[in-house]
């Protein structure tokens, strides 16, 4: 029994390590955002809620993009309609599994992916509801809480 929780815990230690260190450069204030286009940050603060679940988010239909805990990506967007996607895992509910954006040029947009668990409906015994979901931030907020994230490509 003991040897068992010894393995596991070693499992997780080695788990989190790796899924917890990303590595890219990390983010700093927006400044400028070019005049013909617009900024499209998207960010996933870290929590402890869903460590270990690495969301992949789909942009537009086409460009798939895997966002750790921790981390954010940046994408220059032509002004127009997009959609940002979580792609279905089957581990979560959520009525926010998509977010519409009309750009306008010379506008940065912040999205957050973010998880949040309800533990008023219990689906077994210590086990709960976790919604996942996209929601777009006000810039101050978004800023603040992107310190310290690593960007991803």
């Amino acid at each position: 029994m003991i040897s068992r929780i010894l393995g596991l815990a070693i499992l997780c230690a080695v788990t989190v390590g790796c899924v917890t260190s990303p590595t890219g450069r990390k983010f700093e204030e927006v400044a400028i955002v070019p005049s013909d286009s617009s900024t499209l940050y998207v960010f996933r603060a870290s929590r402890f809620t869903g460590f270990l679940v690495v969301a992949t988010l789909t942009l537009d239909g086409a460009e798939s993009v895997k966002l750790g805990n921790g981390t954010y990506f940046v994408r220059r967007l032509e002004p127009g309609l997009h959609t940002l996607e979580i792609e279905k895992s089957g581990y979560h509910q959520g009525s926010e599994d998509e977010l519409e954006l009309n750009a306008e040029a010379g506008k940065a947009y912040f999205v957050e992916y973010f998880h949040e668990t309800d533990y008023n409906k219990p689906i077994g015994p210590m086990i709960f509801l976790i919604t996942v979901g996209l929601r777009l931030v006000p810039s101050g907020i978004a800023q603040e809480t992107m310190q310290g994230l690593s960007e991803i490509e």
